[in-house]
C-alpha cells in the first residue's frame, strides 16, 4: 500500500483514491451495476486505496448511499471525502441538515475531508464556515477542503476565512489537462494536497497523437499497462492524489498496479512536456452544442439564464466568477471541418454539460465576443 502526507496535515492517505461518479440516482439506476460498484470500491480498499471520495450532488445523494454501503465494516481504515454546493441564498439550517444528511447517507458519525464542491463568487463564505467550524470540533468533520477553485479564487476564499485551513483542492488534472495544477503546483497561493479528478482523461489517457506514442513506449519499457504509466507520472507529483472512477473489478486491480510502478525522472518529464493542448478563439455560431440522450443542452441565452437542469454553477455565476477574477476557461470541442480561416466544431462529448455551463458563461460574461476553445481529438 502506498501513501503520502496529506497536504500539510501530516496524515497519511492512499497514494490513489477512489471515485464514485456515474452510480445513478435512486430512482433510476442498475441493481447489477450498484452491486457491482460496491465490490469494486471494497476490492479497492482491501488492495491499498482506502481513500473514497463522492459527494451530496451524485445522483441526488445516491452515491454517498452506495458508499455507505461499501464501507460497512471498513470505515476505520478509509479515508473518506465528500462535498456540497452552498448556494447564496442557503442559511444554517441548511447547511445543518446537508451535512447530517450526508453522514446519515453514508453511515458514518465523521467525515475525513469536507469540501466546498464549486466555487460561488455570491456565497458568504465566513457564515457557512462559521457553522461548519462546529462540526469539525465536534469531530464530525476533520477537515476542509474545496474543488475546482482556480489561483485567483482560493486566495479570495482564504482572505475571507483566514481562521480555517482549507487542506486541499480537487480539480481535473491529466496528460491533456495540465493547465490548473500545474498553476498550483508553480505557485506559492496554495500548499495543500490537490486531488486530481479525470486522471485517465475520461478513459481516453492522452490527448494528441504524440502523447499516445511516447505513453505506448513507456507502457512497453515497465511491462505496464497506458493507464498505469499515466497514474504513476500523477504519482510522482508528490502532493497530487489521482482519484480514479472504481467502475469495474478489472480496472480497480490495473489502478492498485500503479502504485508500485516508479518512473524515471527522464520519462517523468517526457510525460510532462508532451502536453500539447492548443487553445484558440473562435466565434460563437461555429460551435454545435451537444448534450446527452437523456437532456438537450441550452440553445438559447434566456434558456442558460434559466438554467431549467440546475447545473451547477450555473451559466449565470459562472460568468461572474470570469469576470470578477480573470478566468481563462476554455471550452472543449472537436473539429468536424473546415479551413485555416473557417472551422466547425462540436462541444467534446467529455462531460458535455460542462462545455455547455462555459460556452454560455462566455456567451453572457462577453457578448458578441470570440470563445476559447481546446481542440481535442479522441486516442484511444
Amino acid at each position: 500500500m502506498q501513501t503520502k502526507t496529506f497536504g500539510e496535515t501530516g496524515i497519511r492517505v492512499a497514494a490513489i483514491g477512489l471515485g464514485t461518479t456515474g452510480m445513478g440516482t435512486k430512482a433510476f439506476h442498475s441493481q447489477e451495476y450498484v452491486r457491482q460498484r460496491i465490490y469494486s470500491l471494497q476490492l479497492g480498499m482491501d488492495l491499498g486505496m482506502t481513500f473514497i471520495d463522492t459527494a451530496s450532488l451524485y445522483g441526488n445523494g445516491f452515491s454517498e448511499e452506495v458508499v455507505g454501503s461499501a464501507l460497512k465494516g471498513k470505515r476505520e481504515n478509509c479515508f473518506l471525502a465528500t462535498k456540497f454546493y452552498p448556494n447564496e441564498e442557503i442559511n444554517s439550517q441548511e447547511i445543518q441538515l446537508g451535512l447530517e444528511a450526508s453522514l446519515r447517507r453514508l453511515q458514518t458519525d465523521w467525515i475525513d475531508l469536507y469540501q466546498i464542491h464549486w466555487p460561488n463568487p455570491r456565497v458568504n463564505y465566513e457564515k457557512v464556515f462559521e457553522v461548519l467550524e462546529k462540526y469539525r470540533e465536534s469531530g464530525a468533520i476533520r477537515n476542509f477542503g474545496i474543488c475546482n477553485f482556480s489561483p485567483q479564487e482560493t486566495w479570495d476564499l482564504a482572505k475571507s476565512i483566514p481562521r480555517i485551513s482549507i487542506v486541499s483542492n480537487e480539480i481535473e488534472f491529466n496528460l491533456q489537462n495540465q493547465m490548473m495544477g500545474n498553476a498550483y503546483l508553480d505557485s506559492k497561493v496554495f500548499s495543500g494536497a490537490i486531488l486530481a479528478y479525470s486522471p485517465l482523461n475520461q478513459g481516453r489517457i492522452v490527448g494528441s497523437k504524440t502523447q499516445a506514442k511516447l505513453i505506448e513506449v513507456l507502457a512497453e519499457k515497465y511491462q505496464a499497462t497506458p493507464s498505469q504509466v499515466a497514474l504513476a507520472w500523477i504519482l510522482s507529483f508528490e502532493r497530487i492524489f489521482p482519484i480514479v472512477k472504481a467502475a469495474t473489478q478489472e480496472h480497480v486491480k490495473e489502478n492498485a498496479g500503479a502504485m508500485a510502478l516508479v518512473l524515471s525522472n527522464e520519462d517523468i518529464q517526457s510525460l510532462s512536456d508532451s502536453s500539447a493542448e492548443e487553445t484558440v478563439e473562435v466565434k460563437p455560431e461555429s460551435i454545435k452544442l451537444r448534450g446527452t440522450p437523456q437532456r438537450n443542452p441550452y440553445l438559447t441565452l434566456e434558456e442558460a439564464i434559466r438554467n431549467p437542469l440546475n447545473l451547477i454553477p450555473s451559466p449565470k455565476i459562472l460568468s461572474e466568477s470570469i469576470l470578477r477574477y480573470g478566468l481563462r476557461m476554455p471550452i472543449r470541442v472537436l473539429s468536424l471541418a473546415g479551413n485555416k480561416d473557417s472551422f466547425e466544431y462540436e462541444l467534446d462529448s467529455y462531460d458535455p454539460f460542462d462545455q455547455v455551463k462555459k460556452y454560455w458563461a462566455w456567451k453572457i460574461a462577453f457578448p458578441g465576443k470570440p470563445i476559447p476553445v481546446s481542440i481535442g481529438k479522441v486516442f484511444q
